[in-house]
C-alpha cells in the first residue's frame, strides 16, 4: 500500500515528465525562435543548480521512498534531456517517450519494474535506427546546429549560447567574453598554431592526408572566439570543419557518476542487435562522409578541483553479465567505424586552456598555459631523440618512487634487429597533443612487474589519493587508492573509472613527459589536481594501462622525423593476435604520470652488456644532454 506522501511524489514524477514533453512540444513548434539566457536558465537550470533535490539523482529518489530509484532516475534524466534533444532538432529523441510515460504511469499502479524495463528496451529498438542515423549525420556532416550556434557566436549579446541546448553557466558566459575581449592577434597566433600542429601530425606519425577535407572539431563552451579563428583558417586551407558538441561544465560531478552506466540499461540481448543493426546502417548511409574524415581537433578547459566522488549505491548499477554486453557493444560499434575511419590513417590535435575556476591567479596561470601551448617544440623533440639513444641501448627500465612515493617496477622492452634503422621510442613534439615533450614505447608484458603509485592524480574527471596498481606479466592484478575509509569502496572506485570494469588490464605505454616548465607552472600555482592528462602527461614518467597508443593501426610504419628510424614497439603480446582475434582490445587507454618530485629513479639496463643507464635520478634529469630540462626543477 503506498501512502499519501509517497503517491504525492509519484504524481508530481509523472507531471514532470508531462511537463518536459509538452515543453519539448512547445519548442518544436517554434524552432526557430530566438531564445534567452534567462529562458535557458529556467528550462536547463533545475539539472545544472540543484542536482541534490533533482528526481535524477537516485538517492533523493530513494529518501522520498521510490523502491526503483535507479532506473527511475535513469528515465527522468532521459525525458529531462527531450529538451535538450528537440532544440538540438533531434525529434526522434522524444517521440518514444509518450510511450514510456504511459508505462510509467502503469509502473506507479502495480510496481512492475520488469514491464518498465521492457517497455524501455521495446522503445529503444523501435527508435534505434531513426537515432542512430542521427547522430551519424552530426558528427559526419556540417548538418548539425552546433555549426550554425558558433557561426552565430558574437561577444554583444550571448543570448545565442541558449542553442547549446544545455544549461549556460555564469562562468561560461564569462570565459565567452574573456575569449572575445582578447587581442585578435593573440586569437590568431592560437588558431594558426593548432591548425600548424595537426596538419604536422600527419608528418610526425608518418601519414597522408589524401584528398579527404573533413575535419571533426570539439571546444569547450566558452571558447568559441577560438573555435571560430580555427574554422576560418581550417577553411582557407580548403578544409571542411564539421563542429561536435562542446563539452559544458554544468553537468558534472555526483550528477555525472550517478548517471554514467545510463546507457548499459538497453543491454538485453534484443537491444544489442538493434544497436549493431541500426550503427550497421548508418555507418553504410553515411560511409563516404566519414571516409572524408581525415582527423579531430580538441580544444578543453580545466580549472575545477576535483573531489572524488563516488557512484550513489541507489544508482543504476549493471550486472556483471550486462556489462560485458555493453562493453561488446562499445567495441564492436569502434571496431565497425575504424574499418572506415582508420586509426593509422588520421592526425589530431588536442589542446587545453584554463578557466577562472582555477582561481584569483586566473590571469598569470592563463598567460602561462597560453605560452606554453604555442611554443617552439623543435629544440625539446633534438634533446628528447638524444635521450631515445639512449635508452635503445636498454631492453627493462627500472622505475622507483621517493618521497613517500612507493613507486618499484619493471618494465620490458622491445628488441631491436637493426639499431640502425629501427628504434623502440617515438619522439613526439607539439602536435597531436599539445603542449610538447613526450617520448615513448608499448612495453613487453612478459617480465613487466611491480608496483606502480602516485599520491595524487586527476584521470578521466575522477581524482586518485595515492594510486597503486600492481602488475604481473604486463597485466593489473591488484589496486587500492586512499579515496575512501573503506577498501572495498576504493577497489570498486578503481575498477569502475580507471580499469574500465575491466580484469587483468595491460600495461600499454611506458613514457617519459618533459615538459618540466609545464610542470613548473603546476608546481608553482599548485594546479596538480586541476590537471587534465593531457598536460599531466607531460610532467614526468609515466605508464599507460589500457590499449598501446597504436590500437587498430599497428601494421602502418611510424618514423621519428630527426632519425628517419622506425619505431618498432607498436604492439604487445595481446594487440599482435588481433588478426585471429580482432576483440582483444580494451577500448580505452589512460595515461598514468609520475611527477619529477616523486621519481627517484628511472634507470634503463642492457641486460646482455650488464649497463645501466640512468635518466633520472632523484627527480632530475641525470645525461647531460637534458641539462636543459633541469632548470625548471631547481
Amino acid at each position: 500500500m503506498v501512502d499519501n506522501e509517497l503517491r504525492y511524489y509519484y504524481d508530481l514524477f509523472l507531471e514532470s515528465c508531462n511537463e518536459k514533453l509538452n515543453t519539448a512540444q512547445r519548442i518544436r513548434q517554434n524552432i526557430g525562435k530566438h531564445r534567452t539566457l534567462e529562458q535557458n536558465k529556467l528550462l536547463f537550470g533545475g539539472m545544472g543548480l540543484d542536482y541534490a533535490h533533482n528526481f535524477a539523482n537516485p538517492r533523493y529518489l530513494h529518501e522520498l521512498g521510490f523502491a526503483d530509484a535507479d532506473i527511475l532516475s535513469v528515465i527522468y534524466y532521459a525525458f529531462d534531456r527531450s529538451l535538450r534533444n528537440v532544440m538540438l532538432n533531434r525529434p526522434i529523441f522524444v517521440w518514444n517517450k509518450s510511450d514510456l510515460l504511459i508505462a510509467l504511469r502503469k509502473y506507479f499502479m502495480d510496481l512492475d519494474r520488469e514491464k518498465l524495463q521492457g517497455e524501455f528496451d521495446k522503445q529503444f529498438c523501435k527508435t534505434r535506427i531513426h537515432i542512430e542515423d542521427t547522430l551519424m549525420l552530426e558528427r559526419s556532416t556540417t548538418i548539425n546546429c552546433f555549426n550554425r550556434v558558433l557561426e552565430s557566436a558574437n561577444p554583444s549579446n550571448l543570448d545565442w549560447m541558449s542553442g547549446y541546448g544545455v544549461y549556460i553557466t555564469k562562468l561560461e558566459q564569462e570565459m565567452c567574453q574573456y575569449w572575445y575581449a582578447l587581442p585578435q592577434v593573440t586569437i590568431d597566433k592560437m588558431a594558426n598554431h593548432i591548425v600548424d600542429a595537426f596538419f604536422h601530425g600527419f608528418l610526425s606519425q608518418s601519414r597522408t592526408i589524401g584528398n579527404r577535407t573533413n575535419i571533426r572539431i570539439m571546444y569547450a563552451i566558452g571558447q568559441e572566439a577560438l573555435a571560430q579563428g580555427i574554422v576560418e583558417i581550417l577553411r582557407r586551407r580548403g578544409m571542411e570543419p564539421i563542429i561536435l558538441m562542446p563539452s559544458s561544465i554544468a553537468y558534472q560531478g555526483q550528477c555525472i557518476m550517478d548517471h554514467s552506466y545510463d546507457y548499459a540499461i538497453y543491454s538485453s540481448l534484443e537491444c544489442y542487435e538493434a544497436q549493431k543493426h541500426a550503427y550497421s546502417i548508418a555507418i553504410e548511409r553515411y560511409h563516404e562522409y566519414i571516409k572524408n574524415t581525415c582527423g579531430f581537433i580538441r580544444v578543453g578547459t580545466f580549472g575545477n578541483e576535483v573531489e572524488p566522488d563516488t557512484l550513489s549505491k541507489y544508482a543504476y548499477h549493471p550486472s556483471t553479465d550486462t556489462l560485458k554486453i555493453y562493453n561488446s557493444m562499445i567495441a564492436e560499434n569502434r571496431g565497425i567505424e575504424s574499418n572506415l575511419l582508420k586509426p593509422d590513417t588520421l592526425s589530431f590535435c588536442s589542446v587545453v586552456f584554463p578557466d577562472k575556476r582555477v582561481g584569483y591567479d586566473f590571469q598569470e596561470i592563463f598567460d602561462g598555459f597560453s605560452k606554453l601551448n604555442t611554443e617552439e617544440s623543435e629544440p625539446y623533440e633534438l634533446i628528447q631523440e638524444k635521450l631515445i639513444g639512449i635508452l635503445d641501448k636498454c631492453d627493462r627500465v627500472h622505475l622507483v618512487g621517493m618521497n613517500g612515493n612507493v613507486t618499484d617496477l619493471n618494465v620490458s622492452m622491445s628488441q631491436l634487429k637493426n639499431k640502425g634503422t629501427q628504434t623502440k621510442f617515438l619522439n613526439c613534439g607539439g602536435d597531436i597533443n599539445v603542449p610538447h615533450g613526450e617520448m615513448f614505447t608499448t612495453p613487453i608484458l612478459a617480465e613487466t612487474n611491480g608496483v606502480l603509485n602516485v599520491k595524487e592524480i586527476f584521470l578521466k574527471n575522477k581524482y586518485y589519493k595515492n594510486l597503486r596498481l600492481t602488475f604481473r606479466d604486463g597485466l593489473v592484478t591488484d589496486y587500492d587508492c586512499d579515496n575512501f575509509s573503506d577498501e572495498e569502496e576504493n577497489r570498486q572506485y578503481i575498477f569502475e573509472n580507471l580499469l574500465n570494469s575491466t580484469e587483468n588490464v595491460p600495461i600499454g605505454e611506458l613514457s617519459i613527459g618533459t615538459n618540466t616548465l609545464a610542470y613548473r607552472m603546476a608546481l608553482d600555482f599548485n594546479l596538480f589536481s586541476r590537471l587534465p592528462i593531457l598536460l599531466a602527461e607531460k610532467m614526468g614518467p609515466h605508464i599507460a594501462v589500457g590499449d598501446p597508443c597504436f590500437a587498430r593501426g599497428e601494421d602502418s610504419p611510424v618514423y621519428n622525423i630527426y632519425s628517419g628510424k622506425e619505431m618498432i614497439a607498436r604492439e604487445n603480446e595481446i594487440t599482435m593476435k588481433r588478426k585471429e582475434n580482432p576483440d582483444c582490445y580494451m577500448n580505452f587507454h589512460t595515461d598514468i604520470t609520475i611527477p619529477f618530485n616523486e621519481m627517484g629513479l628511472f634507470v634503463g639496463t642492457d641486460t646482455k652488456l650488464n649497463e645501466e643507464h640512468v635518466i633520472i635520478r632523484d627527480g632530475r634529469f641525470v645525461p647531460s644532454v637534458a641539462n636543459k630540462l633541469n632548470k625548471n626543477l631547481e
